[in-house]
């Protein structure tokens, strides 16, 4: 009970920063560099884990990190795996420099997400949907 609560903390303070970073980046409109640098250092943060890293694997490594998320889902792997999605979505939604590539990553991620999470989320379903249509159109990013 103690470790759940703990994760639901830590997740509402990754959305709360998450939020603080998008705002200041609609409000203030800081250089691209600087908000791609922001999501990177959220991910060292909060996912131990380089958002830069990901984002070059090869698909065959990135499909396979994200299996190893989504093989055991314990409440912690599902956390990660729910910040990386939200970090991966954004990268592909608001930098100019996101590569079919990465959109194919953030897609996985979340369909991923989807199909392993025991909830339903609208928003979720309103990403993937708005990541394949930019996939098919070959538009990027959306922002």
């Amino acid at each position: 009970m103690i470790e759940r609560d703990y994760i639901k903390r830590i997740i509402q303070q990754f959305f709360e920063v998450l939020d603080a970073v998008l705002n200041k980046a609609q409000r203030d409109e800081p250089s691209i560099e600087h908000t791609h640098q922001q999501l990177n250092d959220l991910c060292l943060r909060y996912i131990q884990t380089d958002l830069d890293s990901l984002l070059h694997l090869p698909i065959a490594e990135f499909n396979a990190h994200i299996a190893e998320l989504t093989g055991q889902p314990t409440e912690r792997s599902m956390a990660n795996l729910t910040m990386l999605t939200e970090l991966l979505y954004h990268h592909a939604t608001l930098m100019p420099q996101c590569t079919a590539e990465h959109l194919s990553k953030a897609l996985y991620a979340l369909q991923q997400l989807d199909h392993s999470s025991q909830t339903f989320s609208l928003v979720r379903q309103q990403r993937i949907a708005a990541l394949k249509a930019m996939k098919d159109k070959g538009n990027m990013p959306l922002a």
